[in-house]
């Protein structure tokens, strides 16, 4: 007898709402807001030229609040858990202040495939306020390329020495993140042209697994993407002449990935 588990991914994009009530473990949440855009070519009335593959529009995507490590953070064995001057964004945690690294690292082996072993940032709580973090833990997400992040905090975390942070502008962090329109060109059985949504940053970029599409049977033709809308003017040689009209407004933005098992 053999079972072959069947492994099927799904991502679907939500408005986040800051959690209002707290239980004794509190929740928390990161929630990420879509801000301007990041190439002054790609502006409302711009007209430009994008291929298979290209991601247009992108608007850069920015934390609620932001942080800088004034110190290393050290571990029991004196083991740096997130090293001095490192960029950490907010979690959505009620009245306690917790930031998260915003470098992640990345899952190995058999942890890639399993949300448990998702990419982890290390955390730092302060639960009195004071502008130190005196516990620590290690929130999960799933999504490759946008820091992910909710759950509950955990019942005990690990205490530290205190270890002060400064409060930085989210728009100063050093960490680019971003949403945009990727552009995927015409599928084999229809004369349609395919966009999605994606996101990510330099080194990573994921997108949603739905497509949007239009017929390119006559241009021009328009579409609307995350309140955003482009007209496709014209194509030649596999080119699309795409004006945008307008951009992605400023609005709350996350990412769950959710994965269900079948064994047959």
């Amino acid at each position: 007898m053999r079972f072959l588990p069947v492994i099927s991914f799904a991502t679907v994009i939500f408005a986040c709402a800051p959690v209002e009530a707290q239980t004794a473990r509190e929740r928390y949440q990161l929630v990420w807001n879509v801000a301007d855009a990041m190439d002054a070519a790609e502006t409302a009335g711009k007209i430009i030229q994008i291929k298979s593959g290209d991601v247009f529009m992108r608007q850069r995507l920015l934390p609620a609040k932001a942080a800088r490590l004034s110190a290393n953070m050290l571990d029991k064995a004196g083991k740096i858990l997130i090293a001095k001057d490192t960029e950490m964004f907010a979690l959505d945690v009620g009245m306690v202040s917790v930031f998260c690294e915003a470098g992640a690292q990345d899952p190995s082996g058999m942890k890639s495939i399993l949300v448990a072993g998702g990419y982890a940032h290390d955390c730092g709580i302060d639960r009195d306020g004071d502008g130190r973090f005196e516990s620590h833990f290690k929130a999960r997400g799933a999504v490759k390329g946008l820091p992910s992040l909710s759950g509950k905090l955990p019942k005990q975390p690990n205490v530290i020495a205190p270890v002060g942070y400064e409060a930085i502008e989210p728009s100063a962090m050093a960490a680019q993140y971003f949403v945009g329109i990727e552009y995927e060109g015409k599928p084999l059985l229809y004369n349609r042209r395919n966009f999605r949504i994606s996101f990510g940053n330099a080194d990573k970029q994921a997108s949603l697994s739905d497509w949007s599409f239009i017929n390119a049977d006559s241009y021009p033709k328009s579409l609307n993407q995350l309140g955003g809308h482009f007209t496709v003017l014209s194509e030649s040689n596999g080119a699309l002449t795409v004006r945008i009209d307008q951009n992605i407004p400023r609005q709350p933005f996350g990412i769950v990935r959710t994965v269900s098992y079948s064994f047959y």
